[in-house]
């Protein structure tokens, strides 16, 4: 096990470099296309989680979201909020988000899928969802986002930012359909 880089102030290592072979790529791949073909839209930055039983599939620091392959995803093995630890494998590295879309999925087990994005426009982001604060510490935020994901599907912070979250990749795409 390597030591890699720091993500949100968490420790990462590595254990191995080998590309995942998890059959819900092809319907995270799907999903990005959806969602940047959504013409609302204008996503700057996009991130996609999908829990499968102690494992988070998620797609990787700086992948190009409009072309996916099976090399822009990681499997987290395990978050260790204490220790500030994430351990993974996959060619790249963890996107920033890790630690919170790992903390979710752990908190509410009823959530498979989950898509963080940013916009550029301030004016085309979804308005359906609650609006929070995302000031104070990690678990600060993260309470406050699990106590409004209790009431809807997302939620949208700093602006320009919005998370949704879902029991499957079929009603996460009734909830885009919904929002278009």
């Amino acid at each position: 096990m390597s030591t890699d880089n720091q993500t949100f102030a968490f420790q990462t290592y590595c254990h191995s470099k080998q590309e995942s072979n998890s059959p819900f790529i092809p319907q995270i791949i799907e999903l990005s296309y959806k969602l940047h073909s959504m013409s609302s839209l204008e996503i700057s930055s996009l991130t996609i989680a999908h829990s499968y039983g102690k494992r988070l599939l998620i797609t990787a620091m700086n992948a190009d979201m409009k072309q996916l392959h099976r090399k822009d995803f990681v499997e987290i093995i395990d978050v260790d909020p204490v220790k500030h630890t994430i351990f993974y494998f996959g060619p790249t590295h963890p996107p920033i988000i890790t630690p919170f879309l790992w903390m979710l999925h752990y908190a509410k087990r009823e959530i498979q899928c989950s898509i963080y994005f940013t916009s550029t426009s301030k004016e085309n982001i979804i308005e359906s969802f609650p609006h929070i604060k995302s000031e104070g510490a990690f678990l600060t935020i993260l309470k406050n986002m699990l106590k409004t994901l209790q009431h809807s599907p997302g939620i949208r912070y700093n602006d320009n930012v919005v998370l949704i979250t879902a029991k499957s990749f079929d009603e996460m795409e009734q909830i885009i359909k919904k929002e278009e």
